[in-house]
């Protein structure tokens, strides 16, 4: 008798093919915001410039938003000023909606100075104009109008400037706290870089600026120093090791947004004996933070690689981009002459970057210069360069019209925001 066959098990049913909605709705359940790629406009497109034309051009229109740029070199090459610089341009394009942090790890801040090269920072007593007065005089030979003066003690927007307490507030009963509730603010260096990572979560800066990296005591090191034992350089490593990972995730992360925040240090350096005007001193830094940096300046005295110098006039720097990102490549170099209570020539570092690029042209009349302005559709002829010169440092809307043009022609993907 013949076996009844056993009925076939219907075949499976192949897995159902997810949509792409579908598997975008689960990312963004795991804590990962999508962004279709056709509509992202990255931080990194905005850029914070110095002001330095050349300088502005080879970095791609200034510091990236939302990443963390560096600058470096000896004392006395103008690293601080060219930070005071920024701020002053960023006060120009923002107006009264500029906020800015600056975190000193070494020196306090010299704010007339600042004033000085163009940053508005309201008097805190009336001296200080005195003060304003008596060093401009100094500086031009000529004392400043009324009008220089208020200028330059004007409220525009917000700077906050930080500074490591000597105190903190301590638990009830805790360990060296006093009657008073405080304790001795035995970490510095740490504390100060934590509040730039609150900082930068906060999403409220368009610059965060940590001057003098290295320039404070660390934990370790402060007790050191009231100590017989020598003093140790591996906690500055530890620490430059683990505060930029953390501020590098404030700007990666988005959580209300992009985070526009550009961060900028300035680090001092360590003189070793080598060669070359570019390799004669590191920075304090750490591994860590070089693989995060954005974009790094290197700033070093023309023909003078230690740095020291007898002159308080003019003197060459030399800059070079040793890492580049977003727009701007690794060892551009350029140049220009700094003068430590003046700055530098705008305007003919101006004149100089747009007949390189072509934004000035010879005229049709020989030996004249021309600069065609398609936006607001005028014309500016001048016979000669110092004739070209003489009208840019008279006209400060031809400057601005020549600084936009360039910009337009040399970083197209460059905007404010």
């Amino acid at each position: 008798m013949a076996r009844t066959p056993a009925p076939k098990k219907p075949p499976k049913e192949a897995p159902k093919q997810k949509a792409p909605s579908e598997i975008i709705a689960a990312c963004a359940a795991q804590g990962v915001t999508v962004f279709s790629a056709d509509k992202l406009i990255t931080p990194q497109q905005v850029r914070r410039p110095t002001g330095i034309a050349s300088l502005d051009v080879a970095i791609a229109g200034g510091w990236p938003a939302g990443a963390l740029s560096n600058v470096y070199g000896p004392p006395s090459v103008g690293k601080t000023w060219l930070m005071w610089r920024t701020l002053a341009m960023q006060q120009q394009i923002y107006g009264d909606d500029f906020f800015c942090v600056y975190v000193s790890l070494g020196m306090s801040p010299d704010l007339a100075f600042a004033r000085l090269h163009g940053l508005k920072v309201p008097y805190s007593d009336p001296k200080e104009k005195d003060f304003f007065r008596t060093t401009y005089f100094k500086i031009h030979g000529a004392l400043p109008t009324d009008e220089e003066v208020e200028a330059a003690g004007e409220k525009v927007g917000h700077l906050h400037l930080l500074f490591a307490d000597t105190k903190l507030k301590g638990k009830k009963g805790g360990k060296g706290v006093d009657e008073n509730g405080w304790v001795d603010n035995d970490k510095p260096m740490e504390r100060l870089l934590q509040t730039t990572v609150e900082i930068s979560k906060a999403h409220v800066c368009q610059m965060l600026i940590v001057d003098d990296i290295g320039g404070m005591p660390t934990q370790h090191r402060l007790k050191e120093l009231y100590s017989d034992k020598g003093t140790k350089t591996a906690d500055y490593a530890k620490l430059l090791t683990e505060w930029p990972q953390r501020l590098i995730m404030t700007l990666q992360m988005t959580e209300d947004g992009f985070n526009y925040t550009s961060v900028v240090t300035v680090s001092q350096v360590r003189v070793h004996i080598s060669s070359g005007p570019f390799t004669s001193y590191d920075r304090v830094s750490s591994k860590c933070m070089d693989h995060l940096i954005a974009t790094g300046v290197k700033l070093n005295p023309g023909n003078n690689p230690t740095g020291v110098s007898e002159e308080a006039g003019p003197r060459p720097i030399d800059w070079k981009i040793w890492k580049g990102k977003f727009g701007h490549g690794d060892g551009a170099r350029g140049k220009y002459t700094f003068t430590p209570t003046v700055g530098i020539d705008y305007g003919e570092d101006l004149f100089n970057v747009c007949r390189l690029y072509k934004v000035i042209v010879p005229g049709k009349v020989k030996g004249s210069l021309v600069f065609q302005d398609d936006v607001h559709g005028t014309e500016t002829v001048a016979k000669g360069e110092g004739s070209f010169l003489d009208k840019i440092d008279a006209d400060p809307v031809l400057y601005a019209a020549l600084y936009a043009a360039l910009m337009r022609a040399r970083c197209p993907g460059m905007r404010y925001r």
